[in-house]
């Protein structure tokens, strides 16, 4: 499960690199979207809501790149970034309702209702970074409240990344201690 909260890691932070005349993200969304989509892919089985991440995943590399070559501006950029938020959003409540259904699975706790809890506050961050991004660049002049709100969300970013990290490394320690209850069960 260790690569759903490193392929978040791409996914909710930008750092810009000058090459030349331009700029590359050295934390790619596409590359954040493939490492969930392969980790996601090991739990199919265990649950439906990782079954739907995988495919939204692909969705969204795809999405990524293209919108990356293309660069779409004007009103269709900011359609496309309002369906990129919709999808992201969505991921979000896919890895928590596939927690949770480890949870049931494993029958113990792997912090869902916390994730759930802090979806909740990332999600309304997203949102309202996304609309003061968009309400900076339709009248200009509010950089100062669209960083402030920017701030606030990475910070929701960090908090919602250690629990999942946290996550992580309690299904790992669950595992481990099956396997050496059950030596001769496969996970």
């Amino acid at each position: 499960m260790l690569l759903i909260p490193i392929g978040l890691i791409f996914v909710f932070f930008y750092i810009n690199v000058a090459a030349g005349s331009r700029t590359v993200d050295i934390l790619p969304d596409a590359v954040g979207y493939i490492l969930i989509a392969v980790n996601a892919r090991k739990f199919r089985e265990k649950s439906d809501a990782f079954s739907r991440l995988v495919i939204l995943c692909i969705v969204l590399s795809v999405y990524s790149i293209a919108v990356r070559l293309i660069v779409p501006t004007g009103l269709v950029g900011v359609l496309l970034s309002l369906l990129e938020l919709l999808l992201q959003i969505y991921l979000l409540r896919l890895i928590v309702r596939g927690i949770e259904d480890l949870e049931h699975e494993v029958g113990a706790h792997l912090n869902a209702k916390l994730l759930d809890r802090w979806r909740l506050a990332l999600t309304a961050g997203w949102v309202a970074s996304y609309f003061g991004a968009l309400l900076d660049t339709l009248l200009g002049g509010i950089g100062i409240v669209g960083a402030l709100i920017a701030a606030a969300w990475a910070v929701l970013c960090v908090l919602f990344l250690i629990v999942l990290f946290r996550t992580n490394h309690r299904y790992q320690l669950l595992m481990k201690q099956e396997k050496t209850e059950n030596p001769d069960q496969d996970e």
